[in-house]
């Protein structure tokens, strides 16, 4: 019953096919495995940024949703530019992925021969996971590619956040905790003091000591500005080449950094790719332990929702 049910859809497909330039069978797959791959990158950053608190995790998330939608949105308008109208759209997708997940959860061959020559792979790839690799080969290399950089940009994020924690942590509690020093209060002469006199003189030889002492620190900042002027000059040099130096080394770790960003972000293209091919298969990823008609009704509400 499935596989005539899969003839059905493949003859109106074909019938379409021939009157408007896509292919519709490929159309769907692709659009299905999109839709798979987009639900496993949102996974992998839930799963990176789960030891944040809420509101930096949601933080952190924002770019991976971004991401989601924009490749949702990309599929309904590739559904219904191919298609031709949104409802017949949203139709023919859930009946394709209803009718995909249940002939390929059973590891149907006749199937998948019949797919892949409709798609127009030749030879029949020897497994869906191979089908499913050639799909992502061939026409996903965008959708992977800004799946690594985002990953790569989330986990370089949630490694720093997770750093500045752990050095807070680490910080010498006893810090703050020493006692300030008392505020001097200076005892209030009432004027009947027998030392009053006395008083008086040590005032008149202090004045003259500051003022003494004023004047040798005037001339002795005399002296220093033109000994500052030279040595100003020297430290300006020296910090001009010290700065051509910090930027030369800036630049290298500029660059440092970009490469091992491009190698993370390479690694979790290559790691997506053989989830993808292994892991995701026609009961797990996006639509998770459904195959039939619930997986092609969960298909088509999350793209035409």
């Amino acid at each position: 019953m499935k596989k005539i049910v899969f003839a059905a859809v493949l003859a109106a497909s074909a019938a379409f096919a021939q009157q408007q330039e896509p292919n519709v069978p490929l159309e769907m797959l692709v659009a299905f495995i999109r839709l798979n791959v987009a639900s496993e990158v949102v996974s992998q950053a839930e799963s990176m940024t789960s030891p944040l608190k809420a509101k930096s995790r949601q933080k952190a998330l924002e770019p991976v949703f971004e991401y989601r939608d924009g490749v949702v949105n990309s599929i309904r308008e590739r559904l219904v530019a191919v298609v031709g109208d949104a409802d017949a759209a949203q139709e023919t997708f859930g009946e394709f992925v209803g009718t995909y997940t249940a002939l390929a959860s059973s590891g149907d061959m006749d199937f998948l021969s019949s797919i892949s020559s409709m798609i127009g792979l030749d030879p029949a790839p020897g497994s869906y996971g191979e089908l499913r690799g050639a799909i992502i080969e061939k026409y996903m290399a965008a959708d992977i590619e800004a799946a690594g950089r985002i990953l790569s940009s989330i986990q370089m994020k949630v490694e720093e956040r997770l750093k500045k924690i752990a050095e807070k942590r680490n910080r010498n509690p006893l810090k703050n905790s020493e006692a300030g020093a008392g505020e001097f209060v200076e005892a209030r002469d009432d004027g009947e003091s027998s030392l009053r006199s006395f008083g008086a003189r040590a005032k008149a030889r202090r004045e003259k000591a500051i003022a003494d002492a004023q004047a040798g620190m005037a001339q002795v900042a005399q002296e220093r500005s033109v000994a500052d002027a030279e040595y100003n000059a020297k430290k300006q040099a020296a910090a001009q080449a010290e700065a051509a130096g910090m930027r030369t080394l800036a630049e290298a770790n500029a660059a440092a950094e970009a490469e091992a960003a491009q190698q993370a972000a390479n690694s979790w293209s290559a790691r997506l790719k053989s989830i993808a091919t292994t892991t995701i298969s026609a009961g797990t990823g996006a639509f998770a332990g459904t195959v039939g008609s619930r997986a092609g009704q969960a298909a088509a509400d999350a793209v035409f929702r």
